[in-house]
């Protein structure tokens, strides 16, 4: 007789399949595995789990596409997300050429860039390169009128009181990047970018609060090419893109104006005042650099926040360190935002706590958080940017898509 096991409550028999000679003189002895039919109970139990899971998936799938499909509605020309392995698409790649989104295209990522700058000067750290107390004016002497006060933890958290050179700045350079080819075309220094705002005053006393600044991040490129010896777009790439063989990702070289894996997509800017939407020219990243020049897809960057965020690109304590953040003071923030090193935490409407970034380049607009708790990465990214319907970034189209996305609600009216 087969030995007797219990399975969710029920005793069940392992019965030998065919008893040979071999083993017949050894009844004594449990039967191994590959002799032993499956009792009905676990392949049950397998089978409803496989339906589940399956289920699952596709009422995912199945809330995805009718988001997407609504921010295409609300003025997005194409949408495409990767949440945990589930994919789906809505809206076009190209409208003139009627080529249709799909969850693969390659994308500008801006400000999700700064995720990948952070953690490359947090590798420099790690080895003893650089010191998160170290300010600028160590490695950078004369490039900042108080550069002393300001240290490299207060760039990657956004508390240097630096303005910001990109969007809201005295004079800032985003609303006439788009409509000025000779500010398009310009391959600027980073220097040439901190420049525009270097001698203006400081928003507030280094270190007692928090306003977003691409300055900052342009800043820790510099640091990390002077302490690590190699051009930032090198250190991340041989740190970061080529260890975690993100091959799909890529900080383009100065003179690159396409998308070399998805060639064929473009980039369009919706204006809220008339509802309409135009292509926007092909650009050099030089004046988004360490701030928001890369590019990636969906699937990369959700490999790269989880092995990121799980502690496998900086180890425990820096991963820690990089996660602990502090509240944004700025007006307009989405509620539960805090910002951390080079990472924004997210305290979700559903209770959920999630950490990654969000950027905004003219053309693109792209959401990344990973949740370690639920081991559940979501991202979405549209070839639109701005498309603002809403008084506030917090209630903006892509904002509630991408919250909608992740509470698993699909019914909003637009």
């Amino acid at each position: 007789m087969g030995a007797t096991r219990t399975c969710g409550g029920t005793d069940v028999v392992a019965r030998p399949v065919a008893a040979s000679a071999a083993n017949s003189a050894s009844t004594d002895q449990l039967p191994r595995p590959e002799d032993c039919e499956v009792p009905m109970c676990v392949r049950r139990a397998l089978c409803c789990r496989r339906r589940d899971w399956w289920w699952r998936g596709e009422a995912r799938r199945r809330n995805m596409r009718q988001v997407l499909a609504r921010v295409v509605r609300e003025g997005a020309v194409g949408a495409w997300a990767w949440d945990s392995g589930t994919t789906a698409a809505a809206g076009m790649a190209d409208r003139g050429a009627a080529v249709p989104a799909t969850p693969g295209l390659q994308g500008r990522i801006g400000s999700v860039t700064k995720t990948f700058t952070a953690a490359t000067a947090l590798l420099l750290v790690r080895d003893g390169l650089l010191s998160l107390d170290d300010t600028v004016a160590r490695w950078l002497p004369g490039l900042l009128p108080r550069g002393g006060e300001i240290t490299l933890r207060m760039l990657l958290e956004h508390s240097s009181g630096l303005p910001d050179y990109w969007e809201s700045g005295p004079d800032p350079l985003a609303p006439r990047f788009i409509t000025d080819p000779a500010l398009r075309e310009r391959r600027w220094t980073p220097r040439q970018l901190v420049g525009l705002v270097a001698d203006h005053p400081l928003l507030f006393t280094p270190g007692t609060d928090v306003a977003y600044s691409n300055t900052g991040f342009t800043v820790v490129g510099l640091l990390v090419e002077a302490a690590g010896g190699r051009t930032l777009r090198e250190q991340v790439t041989g740190r970061i893109l080529r260890p975690l063989r993100l091959t799909q990702t890529a900080f383009p070289a100065p003179a690159q104006r396409d998308l070399p894996l998805s060639p064929w997509l473009r980039g369009y800017r919706y204006d809220d005042r008339t509802g309409a939407s135009a292509e926007v020219p092909r650009y050099t990243t030089t004046a988004l650099w360490g701030a928001g020049a890369m590019l990636s897809t969906a699937r990369d960057l959700a490999r790269f926040y989880e092995a990121l965020l799980r502690g496998r690109v900086l180890g425990a304590e820096l991963t820690t360190a990089m996660t602990r953040t502090r509240p944004i003071s700025s007006p307009g923030w989405i509620p539960g935002m805090r910002m951390g090193l080079g990472l924004w935490e997210w305290v979700l409407p559903n209770g959920d706590r999630a950490w990654g970034h969000q950027g905004e380049v003219p053309g693109f607009t792209t959401w990344a958080f990973h949740s370690p708790r639920d081991r559940r990465t979501l991202v979405m990214q549209t070839n639109v940017q701005p498309y603002r319907q809403a008084s506030s970034w917090a209630e903006a189209a892509p904002t509630r898509a991408y919250r909608d996305l992740w509470c698993g609600l699909s019914d909003r009216s637009s």
